[in-house]
């Protein structure tokens, strides 16, 4: 039996469907395990309802026409039959969340020893990502660029990379390489390449493929974090703040 609180996550929806499953995954992921997710969807006219069926777990789907927020939040209530979380819930107003207002906040899950809980980055930092998901390139200028004196470089192809990194010189711990698992259409895979070129303590593994037991022992021997590929948004980035202060 589970004893820990269980949270109940409402996630509206309106004709969303290509973002919604980086939504829907970046909660599944999560270490805490109490967790339930009820989707309303405001009559969304695309493949959205296809989309959450593709999930397992405890999600809850329900379609709404026509309901603005303030109806999200009544819906939440009136129908608490189907909302059994611990905890009640207080709407900030339209454009803001709900949240909970009584109940001791759950405890704080320790992470698994595999996953990534932060990225520290230093001044004047080389941020390389190699990844066939122009997105996830994309997701990664748009959260560095809040960081003064740090370099990005984008490769979507294995052996570009490859080249680019034995061209290079003077290869140091200034530099962080986030690595894709799967590289459609090409001889290696990014785990191939971070032991190809000895760059594990430097590196971290971004797939979707996190689960995978097999894959987290070999990344555990060579000393190789994990990064679920939906939390690409979301992981926090710290800058090391005695190396900033000692550049400024």
């Amino acid at each position: 039996m589970n004893t820990l609180p269980l949270i109940s996550i409402i996630l509206p929806t309106y004709n969303r469907a290509k973002v919604l499953p980086l939504a829907i995954e970046s909660i599944l992921v999560q270490t805490y395990s109490n967790i339930e997710l009820i989707i309303i969807d405001d009559g969304s006219i695309d493949n959205t309802e296809k989309i959450v069926k593709n999930y397992t777990g405890n999600i809850k789907y329900f379609y709404k026409k026509n309901h603005v927020e303030l109806l999200y939040y009544k819906l939440i209530l009136n129908q608490v039959d189907f909302v059994i979380g611990s905890f009640d819930l207080k709407y900030d107003g339209p454009g803001r969340f709900l949240r909970a207002t009584n109940g001791p906040l759950p405890p704080l899950a320790q992470a698994p020893q595999w996953f990534v809980e932060k990225i520290s980055i230093k001044p004047k930092m080389q941020i390389i990502s190699l990844d066939d998901d122009v997105s996830i390139h994309q997701i990664w200028r748009e959260r560095f660029s809040q960081h003064k004196n740090i370099e990005q470089i984008s490769f979507t192809s294995g052996e570009k990379f490859k080249t680019w990194f034995k061209s290079t010189e003077n290869i140091s711990h200034h530099q962080l390489f986030l690595m894709d698992l799967e590289l459609l259409n090409q001889s290696s895979s990014g785990l191939d390449i971070i032991v190809e070129l000895n760059i594990a303590k430097q590196s971290v593994l971004v797939t979707s493929h996190y689960d995978e037991q097999e894959l987290r022992a070999r990344c555990e021997k060579l000393g190789i974090k994990l990064l679920p590929k939906p939390m690409a948004g979301f992981v926090p980035i710290q800058m090391d703040q005695a190396s900033f202060n000692r550049e400024n």
